[in-house]
């Protein structure tokens, strides 16, 4: 099985990613925005402790983004009494969603890589 790690990525506010090791860039999943970086890595926190009480039973909602040229579809669970999401990233095939579910529930429970992180600067 593939391994996973997350990333801290501040850019309109800060968010953790969940990544495959094969890619630094392109993650499988996303949080909300937080107003800190302290809020986000609670956020992270909470989200783990969801998918392990979960695990078996993971409720999930889908989304599309409707455009002119196609039709992108994701999921996202909420997993806080404070409506905190995560998100799956867009596809173009709604079959890809399930995919990317299993993806993230088999390896959510990894840790952030630091080295990784993004911040804006300035």
């Amino acid at each position: 099985m593939a391994k996973y790690k997350y990333r801290i990525v501040q850019d309109k506010g800060w968010r953790f990613e969940l990544l495959p090791n094969n890619s630094n860039h392109q993650y499988v999943g996303h949080s909300d925005n937080y107003s800190t970086k302290e809020d986000m890595l609670d956020g992270l926190k909470k989200f783990k402790s969801f998918m392990r009480a979960k695990r078996e039973k993971i409720k999930y909602q889908q989304s599309i983004v409707e455009n002119k040229e196609s039709n992108l579809y994701f999921a996202f669970f909420v997993f806080s009494k404070n409506n905190e999401r995560f998100f799956t990233r867009n596809y173009y095939h709604k079959s890809e969603i399930k995919k990317a579910i299993i993806r993230v529930s088999n390896n959510f429970d990894t840790e952030i890589r630091n080295d990784l992180t993004i911040e804006k600067e300035g």
